[in-house]
């Protein structure tokens, strides 16, 4: 089980079934792969790549911010500034994270926003098909049968889990930044790719986004 630590240190707890997000940003694969990428532009973190292709389930979006002063030269980097989670399905329907820690959820394209008293959010016909949930700075998604998505909106953190009832079928049907799940962390970036190469790869199609500002 995935534990969410609320302490002033880095989390880096990992269970073999946990891809994480963080910093600027830093990648951990669920195989333990790391690796660092500085995108500018939303990129699929985990997608289902196997029979009957239901494309993205995580979607990262990363901004260029400027460093606080008095952290390093005071330059650019990137980071999560939102996350958009959906459970395979049609592509109208998902849950939107911000790092302002405002929530939406949006439904054959109508969007409903939510308000700190409205959680916990459950959704779906009977509310069976997951639940949204917020405390303090955190927010986490869990979509049943899927996985478990917590996304701590100050620190700029993603961690992602998969639920147990996919975990046999996901080793090499999923894929993203958040690699394959095959229990192999060497051959999550494909040979002969850069990191930069193998993101692209991942790029949302919809992103429509250019350069940094100022690069």
């Amino acid at each position: 089980m995935y534990v969410v630590i609320q302490t002033s240190e880095k989390r880096n707890v990992h269970d073999g079934n946990v891809c994480s997000i963080w910093g600027d940003p830093h990648f951990r694969t669920f195989d333990g792969y790391r690796y660092n990428f500085m995108g500018f532009c939303s990129y699929h973190a985990l997608s289902w790549c196997g029979p009957k292709n239901n494309g993205p389930l995580v979607t990262i979006d990363t901004k260029n911010h400027r460093q606080q002063v008095g952290i390093g030269n005071g330059g650019k980097h990137t980071r999560i500034s939102s996350i958009r989670m959906r459970r395979r399905g049609p592509a109208t329907n998902f849950v939107e994270v911000f790092s302002s820690c405002e929530a939406e959820i949006t439904k054959n394209g109508v969007t409903e926003k939510f308000l700190p008293e409205d959680y916990p959010v459950k959704f779906g016909p009977g509310g069976n098909l997951g639940e949204l949930t917020w405390v303090d700075h955190v927010i986490t998604l869990k979509v049943r049968l899927r996985y478990t998505a917590v996304f701590d909106c100050k620190e700029h953190r993603l961690d992602i889990e998969l639920d147990p009832f996919i975990r046999d079928i996901a080793p090499n049907n999923v894929c993203g930044l958040c690699g394959n799940y095959n229990a192999n962390k060497y051959d999550d970036l494909p040979g002969g790719k850069t990191v930069e190469e193998w993101a692209t790869d991942y790029k949302d199609p919809e992103s429509g986004c250019g350069p940094a500002p100022g690069s």
